[in-house]
């Protein structure tokens, strides 16, 4: 019975003990038999990992080259595209140096197969790209024209006024300030 009075306390303490010693030679025994049975496991996962770590340093080495390799290849192909841009540039009145190269344009996809030109698709971004920046200039052009003609014509200095067309605003916008002052 688990029941207990103060008859049978001390019965029930003794047999406390008893049950103690005997979870202990269990445990004790079952630590013993788990740390034979983890010893192969352990040298076993130890053998592996020396043979992980051998992989992934030679994988490490070979991502390495294989970056270094897409590295110089691309910059084969950005030569390649900014002797496309400067043949092209002057078509639209331009510089080279006022397109922005534009990241998937070195892309391997982006070449024929022998990576001397670029495909018909990317060629006629890069085209758009120029006719883009080449009518945003001919714009400003128009808009500094036509903002010096309206400043000389109610005796105000153009200078001043054009400038407002290099930071985004039209003609009409920068007709009606002159206006405002007049």
């Amino acid at each position: 019975s688990l029941t207990f009075t103060d008859d049978n306390i001390p019965e029930a303490k003794e047999a406390r003990a008893d049950l103690n010693k005997v979870f202990k030679l269990l445990d004790d025994q079952r630590k013993v038999v788990k740390s034979q049975y983890n010893e192969p496991l352990k040298a076993f996962e130890t053998k592996i990992k020396q043979y992980a770590n051998q992989i992934k340093t030679v994988s490490d080495v070979i991502n390495k080259s294989i970056s270094d390799f897409e590295e110089s290849e691309k910059q084969k192909r950005a030569i390649v595209l900014e002797g496309i841009i400067a043949e092209m540039a002057p078509n639209y009145e331009l510089e080279p140096s006022c397109i922005e190269i534009i990241a998937f344009w070195l892309n391997a996809t982006s070449y024929t197969k022998k990576g001397d030109n670029l495909i018909k698709k990317v060629l006629e971004e890069v085209a758009g790209a120029m006719t883009m920046v080449s009518n945003e200039r001919k714009r400003v052009a128009s808009e500094k024209t036509v903002i010096t003609n309206y400043a000389k014509a109610v005796h105000l200095d153009p200078e001043s006024w054009t400038h407002m067309i290099d930071f985004g605003r039209t003609a009409p916008e920068v007709m009606r300030e002159m206006d405002k002052v007049l």
